[in-house]
C-alpha cells in the first residue's frame, strides 16, 4: 500500500471512529456529556476545520500551478492527457459524492429518522465507492505522467494529490462536527447559564460546518478546461479563468459535413469598466478538428474573445465512423471538435482543450412544417427554432431575426435549427420575424417572464423569510403553463426543495400575472437561492448512462410521457404513471409488451431507469450519477 492509499485509508478509519463515537454519545442515556467534554470536542472540530481550510487552499494553489503545464505533443503526452482528464472527472465525482453523503448524514442527524439514517448509509457507501474509483484513476494518471514526462515536475500529479488530501480533510472535519454536535445536543440545560453554553456551542459547531460546506462547494477549476452543457438548443462550453468566464455557444445537433455557426463572449471579472476591460483583452478561442496525417486540420478557426458576442462559422468534415458523445473533457485528438482558450498570440494555452462531440444520437422530434416557431419561451433564455428539412444554411451571417420589433442576436445555427437570444424586456405574445436569405418566416410565441424575490437571501439557523414568485406574460392562456421551482442552500422550502407548479388559466390575473409565495427556513447559517424554469419542451428530463452515453431516456415529469431511443433508430414511446415523494420522481409503465421503470432525484442531480420489451426483445438500464453533465438534448 503506497503513501497516498495509506493516507486515504487512515482518514476513513478516523472518520468511521468519530461517527461511531457520535452514535455512542447519542445513545448513552445514562451519562450526559460534561461541558468540558463538549468544549474539547468543539476545539477538535475547530482544528479539523482549520486543516480542511488549509488543505483547500493548498488544493487551489496546486490547481493554479497545474494550469501552466502542458503535456508533450506526442503519443505518451496524449495518453497522459487523457488519463489526467479521466482522473479529474473521477476526482470531481468523489467530491460530489462526499458532498451528497455529508448532506444526507446531516439530514439524518437533524431528523433522527431511521429511513434518513439508512439513506445516509447508502450515500456514504456511494462516496466510498467513488473515492475508490478516484484512487484507481489517479494511480493510472500518475503512471501515465511518469511515462510522458519522467524528468518533469508532474504538476498535475501534485494537483491530484492535493485534491485527494482536501477530500480526506473534509471527511475528517465532518466527522469531528458530528461528534461535537452530538455532545452539544446532550449538554445539561438545568440552568440558564447551561442553556446559554449549550446554545453557544451549537452555533459555533453549525458555523464551522457551514464554512466547511462552502469549501466543498468551491471546487477549483482545472486549468480553465471548459465545462460542456446542453440546454435550450445549445451546446455551451464554459471556461472559468482567473480573469472571468468565457462562454462558447454551439448548436446541440452538429453533424459531419454540416456548416454551423456559433458565438463566443467574455464575462470578465472586475468592479469597474477599466478592470473588466483589463480582464478581457488578451484571449481568443481556437476551434479545430483532429489533425490529419499531413499535420493539418479540416477545421481550424480562431476567434478573438470580447465582452460582446462574436460570431464564427465553419464546415465540419465527413466522418468515417460515429464519434461517441463525450461526457468529459478530453484531448482534441480523441475525436470531436476541440475548443481551446489561449492568449491572443497563441503562445500560452489557458488550460487544456475541451472536446465537443460532432455526431450525437439524434433526439430531434421533427416537425411537419419546414420551420417551426415555438409556442412558448422563457424570458432571457435562448429560443430554439427548428426545421424538419434542413431549411437553414448554417451561416448566421445570412440570418436575421427580430422579436417584438427589435433585432436579436443569433447565438448558433445549424442546417436544422437557429437559436436566438431571447429579449428580457418583453413578455406575453410577441411577434417573431426570421429571415434566412430571401426566405421570411413570421410567427408568434408567448414570452413568459419569471421574477423571484425574497427579503433575505442569507439566513441564520431557524430564521424565516418568504420567496415571492411572480410569473408574467400569461394573459389569454387557454392551456396550463408548467414550471419547476428549485431551491439551493441549507434551507427548508415550503412544499419541498424541488417542486412542480402548474398554472391554470383561472389563476391568472387580468394583467397576465400569477403570484405565489413559499416559506423559507434556514437550517444552517448561510446563503440560499432559488430558480424557476418554464417547461417549453415536450420533455423536461434527459437521463444518460454513465458507462454508455448513447443510452438515454427522455421523460416528461408532469404527464409521464417518455421516449427511449432504441437500437436501429427506432424509439419506444409511451405514458407512464408519475409519483412524487420529496425530491424523488418515479415513473412506472407495466404492460404486456414492456416494463419501464425510472427514478429521478432533481435535488441530488441523479437518476436511473430500466426498460424491458418483448418484441423486439430488449433489456437495458441507465445509471446517471450526475445529470448536470449530460449532453443529450431535451426536444
Amino acid at each position: 500500500m503506497n503513501t497516498r492509499h495509506r493516507r486515504t485509508f487512515l482518514s476513513l478509519i478516523v472518520a468511521a471512529a468519530c461517527l461511531a463515537a457520535c452514535y455512542l454519545v447519542a445513545t448513552a442515556s445514562a451519562e450526559t456529556p460534561s461541558a468540558s467534554k463538549t468544549s474539547k470536542a468543539v476545539e477538535d472540530a475547530k482544528a479539523a476545520a482549520k486543516k480542511a481550510t488549509d488543505a483547500s487552499n493548498m488544493s487551489g494553489a496546486a490547481t493554479i500551478t497545474a494550469e501552466l503545464y502542458e503535456y508533450p505533443d506526442n503519443a505518451d503526452g496524449n495518453a497522459a492527457h487523457q488519463a489526467d482528464d479521466n482522473a479529474y472527472n473521477r476526482d470531481g465525482d468523489a467530491e460530489d459524492a462526499g458532498k451528497r453523503a455529508a448532506e444526507a448524514r446531516d439530514k439524518a442527524c437533524q431528523s433522527g429518522k431511521k429511513e434518513d439514517a439508512e439513506a445516509a448509509d447508502r450515500a456514504e457507501q456511494d462516496a466510498r465507492n467513488a473515492e475508490a474509483r478516484a484512487n484507481e484513476a489517479d494511480a493510472a494518471a500518475d503512471a501515465a505522467d511518469r511515462k510522458a514526462d519522467p524528468f518533469g515536475k508532474q504538476e498535475n500529479k501534485k494537483d491530484r494529490d492535493a485534491k485527494r488530501a482536501k477530500r480526506a480533510a473534509l471527511r475528517a472535519a465532518r466527522a469531528a462536527f458530528c461528534f461535537a454536535r452530538q455532545c452539544a445536543d446532550l449538554m445539561d440545560e438545568s440552568s440558564e447559564h447551561n442553556k446559554k453554553k449549550k446554545k453557544d456551542a451549537i452555533e459555533t459547531i453549525d458555523g464551522l460546518g457551514a464554512s466547511v460546506n462552502q469549501l466543498a462547494l468551491a471546487r477549483p477549476q482545472r486549468g480553465a478546461r471548459g465545462e460542456v452543457k446542453t440546454a435550450g438548443g445549445l451546446r455551451t462550453v464554459t471556461f472559468d479563468t482567473l480573469q472571468g468566464r468565457v462562454i462558447v455557444n454551439l448548436p446541440d445537433d452538429m453533424r459531419a459535413r454540416d456548416t454551423i455557426s456559433g458565438t463566443v463572449v467574455a464575462e470578465p471579472k472586475g468592479q469597474t469598466p477599466e478592470e473588466r476591460a483589463k480582464n478581457t483583452g488578451d484571449q481568443k478561442i481556437k476551434i479545430s478538428t483532429a489533425k490529419k496525417p499531413d499535420g493539418t486540420s479540416d477545421v481550424n478557426v480562431e476567434v478573438p474573445v470580447t465582452a460582446t458576442l462574436s460570431p464564427f462559422t465553419f464546415t465540419l468534415p465527413p466522418s468515417g465512423s460515429p464519434t461517441p458523445p463525450l461526457k468529459s473533457v478530453s484531448s482534441a485528438n480523441s475525436g470531436g471538435l476541440g475548443i481551446t482558450l489561449t492568449n491572443t498570440s497563441g503562445s500560452f494555452t489557458i488550460g487544456g482543450t475541451t472536446t465537443v462531440p460532432i455526431e450525437i444520437i439524434s433526439l430531434s422530434l421533427q416537425s411537419v412544417a419546414p420551420i417551426q416557431i415555438p409556442t412558448t419561451a422563457q424570458q432571457g433564455k435562448p429560443v430554439e427554432i427548428n426545421s424538419g428539412n434542413r431549411s437553414f444554411d448554417g451561416k448566421s451571417a445570412t440570418t436575421t431575426c427580430a422579436v417584438a420589433g427589435q433585432p436579436v442576436v443569433i447565438l448558433a445555427e445549424s442546417p436544422n435549427k437557429v437559436v436566438i437570444d431571447n429579449p428580457t424586456n418583453v413578455t406575453g405574445p410577441v411577434e417573431i420575424i426570421l429571415k434566412e436569405g430571401n426566405q421570411e418566416t413570421k410567427g408568434t410565441y408567448r414570452n413568459v417572464g419569471v421574477n423571484l424575490t425574497a427579503p433575505k437571501t442569507s439566513l441564520l439557523k431557524g430564521e424565516r423569510t418568504e420567496l415571492h414568485v411572480q410569473v408574467n406574460g400569461l394573459q389569454g392562456i387557454k392551456e396550463p403553463v408548467r414550471l419547476t421551482l428549485d431551491s439551493s442552500g441549507v434551507i427548508v422550502m415550503e412544499g419541498g426543495p424541488y417542486q412542480p407548479l402548474v398554472i391554470q388559466p383561472s389563476e391568472v390575473g387580468a394583467d397576465g400575472r400569477y403570484t405565489t409565495t413559499r416559506g423559507i427556513t434556514g437550517v444552517q447559517t448561510g446563503a440560499w437561492g432559488a430558480t424557476a424554469t418554464v417547461m417549453i419542451h415536450q420533455f423536461d428530463f434527459c437521463l444518460q448512462d454513465d458507462s454508455n452515453p448513447r443510452t438515454v431516456v427522455l421523460v416528461n415529469s408532469f404527464s409521464g410521457d417518455y421516449l427511449f431511443p432504441m437500437p436501429g433508430g427506432t424509439g419506444l414511446t409511451g405514458t407512464g404513471r408519475v409519483t412524487r415523494k420529496g425530491c424523488i420522481i418515479t415513473l412506472t409503465d407495466s404492460r404486456p409488451d414492456r416494463r419501464v421503470q425510472g427514478q429521478i432525484d432533481p435535488c441530488m442531480k441523479t437518476g436511473s431507469a430500466s426498460v424491458q420489451t418483448v418484441s423486439p426483445e430488449v433489456k437495458f438500464t441507465i445509471t446517471d450519477r450526475n445529470t448536470t453533465n449530460n449532453i443529450c438534448a431535451v426536444p
